[in-house]
């Protein structure tokens, strides 16, 4: 016999996939507190697997407390050859970089190519996350 305690359903009768959108609306969360992947329901960004190896090539990569993107993309894809940004419904390793609200973000002038840049680096705040 299928119980139900407290509005918790069944954990036999019911996916997790489908559940756990409805279960953040009961607690309170909105799409703008949780990121969001195409056709998944909603997703808590700080947890997901991109994120953490992005911090992941900080910790191998960084220079004076900031990480250089394109070092870091090709960090990763050297250890991790699944799917980027798109999985995740960005365009880009720096669209990631902005949802996931756990980075600060600036732009550089490379001096001998003059391409501008984007480097990276955990926010002090999220590390605590």
């Amino acid at each position: 016999m299928a119980v139900s305690y407290a509005g918790w359903p069944n954990p036999w009768t019911i996916s997790a996939r489908n559940w756990l959108p409805s279960w953040h609306r009961r607690q309170g969360k909105t799409s703008s507190s949780m990121g969001s992947r195409r056709g998944e329901g909603e997703m808590h960004w700080p947890s997901i697997m991109i994120v953490h190896w992005l911090r992941n090539a900080e910790s191998e990569c960084a220079r004076e407390g900031w990480t250089c993107l394109p070092d870091a993309i090709r960090y990763i894809q050297a250890r991790n050859p699944a799917p980027g940004p798109k999985k995740y419904g960005c365009s880009s390793w720096r669209q990631i970089l902005h949802e996931a609200r756990v980075f600060e973000m600036e732009k550089r002038t490379d001096s001998s190519s003059g391409a501008t840049v984007a480097w990276y680096r955990s926010r002090l705040s999220a590390l605590s996350n």
